[in-house]
């Protein structure tokens, strides 16, 4: 029996006659079952913390090779971790420039007002806040668009605040994809009128006609007052 009151085993012992066991014979087996005791207590302690630390360097593992932007700071700003795809982002060289950074650095001013007046009171009121600002880039100035979620880490011991913890993803490209999307179709809006050509399309799924702005102008009918359809 372990010293908090769990078995952890039988010690069984044989003789070759049957015979009563003496008290220094008793003494003796009670100082071997203590042995034991200890032997098996300290060996289950070595494979908990083996495998905490596995467990430990398999986060580690995750975290560090993420490409997204992983990090921790302090409840005052101060930056405590920021992993190497979070320091690629932000133009950071080293784990020691990012610990002698504060949250602030990285942050255009007009995110910073933004993150004092309504993230960081979010996070601390509900533990939680995500959507799309923009990191600054520490060495260019250039801001990089990113999809951030931000949420509190507390004590295990009380539920207090302990730290900051943030995942965020550079949404550049999908930006850059959204602007040339809009780009295009305002140009084809602009054609269209100009050349005075109407386009509609017909999603046969849904049954459902929709026509280009032109295509009413030229029918000198107004979008809210005219429900298309394939029959015209």
């Amino acid at each position: 029996v372990s010293r908090r009151g769990d078995i952890l085993g039988v010690l069984s012992t044989h003789c070759r006659e049957p015979h009563r066991p003496e008290e220094h014979e008793l003494r003796m087996l009670d100082l071997y079952a203590g042995h034991a005791v200890d032997a098996i207590e300290r060996i289950r302690a070595e494979e908990a913390q083996r495998e905490s630390e596995m467990d430990r360097q398999k986060f580690v593992s995750l975290v560090e090779n993420c490409t997204d932007f992983i990090g921790m700071a302090a409840l005052d700003g101060r930056v405590l971790y920021i992993n190497p795809a979070g320091r690629d982002i932000v133009g950071l060289d080293s784990e020691v420039a990012a610990r002698q950074a504060v949250m602030a650095d990285y942050l255009p001013p007009d995110m910073e007002r933004y993150f004092e007046s309504d993230v960081l009171p979010t996070v601390l009121k509900s533990g939680h806040w995500e959507g799309e600002v923009a990191f600054k880039h520490i060495k260019t100035g250039v801001p990089v668009p990113i999809y951030q979620v931000m949420f509190l880490i507390r004590y295990p011991s009380d539920g207090g605040p302990f730290c900051l913890a943030i995942v965020a993803r550079d949404i550049t490209r999908r930006k850059q994809a959204e602007m040339a999307l809009h780009a295009s179709e305002e140009r084809f809006r602009l054609a269209t009128r100009a050349g005075k050509v109407g386009v509609w399309n017909w999603d046969i799924v849904r049954n459902r006609i929709s026509w280009s702005e032109s295509l009413y102008g030229i029918h000198g009918v107004k979008p809210e007052a005219f429900d298309a359809t394939l029959e015209g």
